[in-house]
């Protein structure tokens, strides 16, 4: 898995130059990059999301939500930016409007779920989940984390820091254009081992060998009786597993020259996220926020405390009986087991805890249904 991430680190940056383009200067012409979701920016203008900070962060919808020229606008709906603008955003075909705005909506929780999980300085940024603040404001040494909390070896022990700064650097790079930081991400991934793949290895056999494992069920791959994909991994956190899946499923669909096999790639993966947001196959969603019965007990601690100043201890946060008081939405809790039972318990972590790894993969999965689908990439299903 740690060398998977270090060969991406490594592609994304050898084609740094060309995709990882710094944002315009100001002064430069003022344009509306359309947001990933798919929807026009006068559609973000007239829903009210100018002034939402990720809009803003992004450097999405300058034009037509009023930031251009170094002003900030006040947020609201602006006039419509001429059509060469939004020329980029796709055109979503009638048939697939409305799944496609489903997949909007959770990638934009999704996104919000990630603000949540932030560490460092939060006051005085742009921080849309109120409840979270400051943290580790005292840390400046390179190392693993688990060496300074042996407690938490027993579960999360870190193998590795290097690809997390190489990553980090990396987007920093693709953030300001700054060539110190692509110098510093060079650097972490030629500290690191095992950057790239093996030479020798067939990468189209292991495309098949994934293709037949998650698609058809093989290498001890299984489905519940309502479509999930199951791993052969203990049953911890399964949502994950096809999650992370159907990302690598999408991507292939995409770089893929055979139609039969982006089709297959394409209609599985949508099976499995519309099963995550309970729009096909469950009955329910597996998103917190989103969608239809909800889970409102994820097992995270700091959405379980009690509203401040109230202490959040054992009794009254672990062990309370009610929901959450903090919605960490947009996160994609474990999900149920091999035969659909699912128990909305804060205490039941294998099927209720909420984690990074476990959205990473659906993100990306979100992501590439909206361009995949809203493009013409693949046939889905409706």
């Amino acid at each position: 898995m740690r060398a998977s991430r270090l060969a991406l680190i490594a592609g994304l940056l050898a084609a740094a130059g060309a995709a990882w383009a710094a944002p315009a200067a100001d002064g430069a012409a003022c344009a509306d990059r359309p947001t990933p979701d798919g929807f026009s920016c006068q559609q973000q203008a007239d829903w009210a999301k100018c002034g939402e900070a990720w809009m803003a962060e992004g450097g999405f919808c300058a034009a037509t939500c009023g930031r251009c020229g170094g002003g900030g606008g006040d947020g609201g709906a602006s006039p419509p930016a001429s059509p060469a603008a939004n020329s980029t955003a796709p055109a979503l075909p009638s048939s697939l409007n409305g799944k496609l705005a489903e997949y909007g909506k959770a990638l934009s929780l999704s996104w919000r779920f990630y603000y949540a999980q932030r560490s460092g300085k939060l006051s005085g940024t742009a921080n849309p989940v109120p409840w979270r603040g400051d943290s580790h404001l005292d840390d400046p040494h390179e190392g693993k984390y688990s060496d300074s909390e042996p407690g938490a070896t027993y579960v999360y022990a870190s193998s590795s820091f290097l690809d997390d700064l190489a990553l980090a650097a990396g987007w920093l790079y693709r953030a300001t254009g700054e060539d110190a930081y692509l110098s510093a991400a060079r650097g972490y991934l030629q500290r690191a081992q095992g950057v790239g793949p093996s030479p020798g290895v067939d990468l189209e056999w292991q495309a098949t060998a994934f293709r037949d494992t998650w698609l058809k069920g093989q290498n001890g791959v299984s489905f519940t009786p309502r479509g999930l994909a199951i791993a052969p991994l203990g049953g911890w956190g399964n949502n994950r597993y096809s999650a992370n899946a159907a990302f690598v499923a999408l991507l292939h669909a995409k770089h893929t020259s055979d139609a039969g096999v982006r089709s297959a790639c394409l209609s599985w993966a949508q099976r499995q996220l519309d099963y995550m947001m309970g729009l096909a196959g469950s009955e329910r969603s597996f998103v917190v926020g989103y969608g239809s019965s909800p889970p409102v007990r994820p097992h995270h601690r700091a959405a379980s405390c009690p509203n401040r100043p109230a202490p959040c201890t054992y009794d009254s946060a672990f062990n309370a009986a009610g929901p959450n008081p903090q919605v960490i939405a947009g996160a994609l809790v474990g999900g149920p087991n091999s035969a659909d039972r699912y128990e909305d318990k804060r205490s039941d972590f294998q099927a209720n805890e909420v984690a990074v790894d476990y959205n990473a993969g659906y993100t990306g999965a979100l992501a590439g249904l909206i361009q995949l689908l809203g493009t013409g990439g693949g046939s889905g299903t409706a």
